[in-house]
């Protein structure tokens, strides 16, 4: 009679145990397969960020239309500026061209003045001779007649006494307007003997 009660729990426990190892079995395959998957999409990622870390990333169209707009803003400054630069370097060859023409021009006008003196100083040497070997009648009217700068300039370059019988030998109004600009530029009392102005 008890052997025949335990025939039931027996079998009870026996599908019991059989159900769970079913379910454990089922288990172990679904959490095979969903880690599986898992791993897979794992090892994607992270095939897809070492990709984007060795491939540069790609640039959108936007990007590289702006990139290109600046390099050609860029470009046309860099032409703008070699050719102010090109219009500077020949303004400043013509300016140096004038310089070089107004410095010239100085050089001829410096010398053609040293000429003209060196002339002048020839001439007025050659008259003073002349007047100092004339007699003092005949120096007198001569220089009377030139006018008042040349005169003078002439008077102060000879001796002084050949300037004292000159001047006695003038007219006294001419003589006394004579003496008048000799005294303010220099008396013939500071005449040297070759008819220098003393320092």
């Amino acid at each position: 009679m008890g052997r025949r009660k335990m025939e039931p729990q027996r079998k009870s426990v026996a599908a019991l145990v059989s159900l769970g190892c079913m379910t454990a079995i089922l288990a172990a395959v679904v959490f095979e397969k969903t880690f599986a998957s898992g791993d897979d999409r794992i090892v994607r990622k992270d095939d897809r960020n070492t990709s984007s870390l060795k491939n540069p990333v790609p640039m959108s169209r936007e990007m590289s239309a702006k990139l290109n707009e600046k390099q050609a803003e860029l470009e046309e400054k860099e032409k703008a500026l070699a050719e102010l630069q090109e219009r500077l370097e020949v303004e400043e060859s013509r300016v140096q061209e004038k310089i070089n023409q107004l410095v010239s021009i100085q050089k001829k006008l410096e010398k053609s003045k040293e000429e003209d003196q060196k002339i002048r100083k020839e001439v007025k040497e050659k008259l003073v001779k002349t007047f100092e070997k004339m007699s003092p009648k005949k120096a007198a009217p001569v220089i009377s007649t030139m006018e008042d700068d040349i005169a003078v300039e002439l008077l102060l370059s000879m001796k002084e006494k050949s300037v004292a019988s000159i001047l006695e030998s003038m007219s006294a109004d001419r003589a006394m307007t004579i003496s008048s600009l000799i005294a303010g530029r220099g008396p013939a009392s500071k005449l040297g003997k070759e008819g220098q102005s003393l320092p």
